[in-house]
């Protein structure tokens, strides 16, 4: 699936520089939904999906190469419609977004 390059945000860190960025596709979605992720080193990150309540949905441990062609898939095929939160944490950076599903 192609992800479109206007669909990046950045995360910053503390000293101001970028180490991660993100763009998701297809947004919204009633499947399977991409994550690009851009490191700018190799790191292990967790990726954490919530719903509009704080709810953990999913959680799983990702390793992220220094690329910008990262991609987690997401599956939220099974889930309610609505507005769904992700935070992918490497421990020193975090960086959210949201996933709309519809069916």
């Amino acid at each position: 699936a192609a992800i479109c390059p206007s669909l990046l945000f950045q995360g910053v860190d503390s000293d101001t520089k970028r180490s991660m960025a993100v763009g998701v596709a297809p947004n919204p979605s009633s499947g399977m939904t991409y994550i690009k992720v851009g490191s700018q080193e190799r790191t292990e990150a967790e990726f954490k999906v919530t719903d509009a309540y704080g709810q953990i949905i999913a959680i799983q441990k990702v390793v992220l190469a220094p690329t910008e062609n990262n991609i987690i898939e997401f599956d939220g095929s099974k889930l309610s419609a609505g507005a769904y939160y992700f935070t992918i944490d490497n421990g020193k950076d975090k960086i959210s977004d949201k996933i709309i599903v519809q069916h």
